[in-house]
């Protein structure tokens, strides 16, 4: 008898406990809501005219209508008030959605991340600088990494990519939030003054050191490498031979004062031959040209190369001379 009772006691508080807790999660307020974000650019985006580019002939008006013009690859991101992430959604252009998404939260203090990018666009843990969990503070946007030799190496980041990091406070109410991505990543722009001589078969650009590789999301800065490099190598055609202002491009995700070095050579792969070349130390700016300009090959003008960033582009010119 006084088994059967204890039983039934028992019963009777784990009823009791499920009603309560249904009665909680009830409460107003406690219910999850519906959250549509909507995506497009903060400002005129400007197409990065990439190679052998000519003068005067950059694409300074061509503004990109859509999000799938410009970007292959979408990623919305969300994290709690700690910082924890709660799930990130990848969106291809593709997809019928791209460029929007709804999303389910409880009410609360969110942080909501959206990067977009080309072909090869990673948003997660820095596994480079050896964070493998993922969270607002450490997750990282980058293009991912190669095998060579055996060994993981990480891709330049000289492909275009667009960011937002953005708070939102989740309610009793089913909100819609737009996000304007901003450009995050810069353009160089060597311009080569004097005639290209008939000898000359190859012409190579380098930006080294601190480059960055990746950016973090949660500070929205991007992270020096001392490994990371871009390198940019233009085979001539005869119809090269003799033109001024001879343009090559690259694009780059600027973290602190870099160096450039341009070299022509009579050969393919730089190894001999090399024919003239010059060094110089560059910066950058985001959504934003750095244009690199002189006399390679010894002729036609004076005053060394000089570095400016394009007006036409973001903020007032900066002005570098080189000796």
């Amino acid at each position: 008898m006084k088994k059967s009772l204890f039983g039934f006691m028992l019963v009777c508080m784990i009823i009791v406990s499920c009603k309560k807790e249904h009665s909680k999660d009830s409460q107003p307020g406690q219910t999850s809501r519906k959250v549509v974000f909507n995506v497009g650019f903060s400002q005129q985006i400007v197409d990065f005219n990439m190679g052998n580019q000519k003068v005067n002939n950059l694409k300074s008006n061509a503004v990109v209508a859509t999000l799938a013009s410009k970007i292959d690859i979408l990623y919305y991101a969300v994290y709690d008030s700690v910082g924890h992430k709660i799930h990130v959604i990848k969106q291809l252009s593709t997809d019928s959605s791209f460029g929007s998404y709804t999303d389910i939260l409880n009410p609360g203090k969110y942080s909501v991340v959206v990067a977009g990018g080309k072909t090869g666009f990673l948003l997660g843990p820095d596994l480079e600088g050896g964070n493998a969990t993922s969270r607002l503070s450490t997750d990282v946007i980058n293009y991912g990494s190669y095998t060579k030799a055996g060994t993981s190496v990480w891709n330049p980041f000289n492909r275009d990519a667009f960011f937002k990091n953005i708070a939102i406070t989740v309610g009793k109410t089913d909100i819609s939030q737009s996000f304007a991505l901003d450009r995050i990543v810069s353009q160089m722009v060597v311009n080569i003054k004097d005639a290209i001589p008939s000898s000359v078969k190859t012409i190579g650009v380098s930006l080294i050191s601190h480059l960055s590789d990746r950016f973090l999301i949660g500070t929205g800065t991007a992270v020096p490498s001392s490994t990371s490099s871009i390198n940019v190598i233009d085979t001539l055609a005869s119809s090269d031979i003799g033109k001024t202002n001879y343009q090559i491009s690259t694009i780059f995700l600027y973290s602190a004062p870099f160096g450039v070095q341009i070299v022509a050579s009579s050969n393919l792969d730089f190894v001999a031959g090399v024919i003239a070349n010059k060094a110089a130390t560059a910066t950058g700016q985001p959504n934003t040209q750095t244009i690199l300009s002189g006399y390679l090959f010894g002729g036609g003008g004076s005053g060394g190369m000089s570095v400016k960033i394009d007006t036409a582009w973001n903020s007032a010119p900066i002005v570098k001379t080189f000796p």
